[in-house]
């Protein structure tokens, strides 16, 4: 249980850091 949940945190900050890297990606291309 806990390392799932650990495994789940892991994938919300790594969806997190995908996200503002494309915000930062669409800057770019401004």
């Amino acid at each position: 249980m806990l390392t799932e949940q650990g495994i789940n945190i892991e994938n919300a900050s790594l969806e997190e850091m995908e996200i503002s890297w494309q915000k930062a990606k669409e800057k770019e291309i401004e």
